[in-house]
């Protein structure tokens, strides 16, 4: 039993040298709206800031961040995305990022992109004096 698409006879690959050529031909279109480009950036800034990043559902965020390989290391920060800088922030949702990074052992970071600037920007919120 063949195991790739490549032997079988009906299969024809298109090839793509990179992304833009994918666009271009309307197979690949992430990011489109403000709030993908806003957690692509998030992502791609703390990627290349060597950090490994997770699913952060779990701990009420986007992204979990590790400082290396998730299999050695646990995380250190939870990561929310704020799609631009005048996305609104209520006093409340601070406070539960604190408290749920506190019950986690885990610094909440709310990352924002700015577009206008072309920056990632990161807040770090952790509870203290506690214990």
């Amino acid at each position: 039993i063949p195991a790739t698409s490549l032997s079988q006879p009906w299969y024809e690959p298109k090839k793509y040298e990179d992304l833009e050529s994918a666009k271009t031909a309307g197979l690949w279109s992430y990011p489109q709206t403000p709030e993908e480009r806003a957690s692509y950036q998030v992502f791609r800034d703390l990627w290349e800031k060597g950090h490994y990043l997770g699913s952060g559902i779990k701990f009420g965020g986007d992204y979990l961040v590790y400082p290396g390989d998730p299999l050695r290391y646990h995380s250190h920060f939870a990561a929310s995305v704020i799609p631009s800088p005048t996305t609104t922030i209520r006093p409340m949702e601070i406070v539960a990022h604190g408290r749920l990074g506190t019950a986690t052992k885990k610094a909440h970071l709310l990352c924002g992109w700015n577009e206008d600037k072309k920056e990632v920007s990161h807040f770090s919120i952790e509870w203290a004096s506690f214990g």
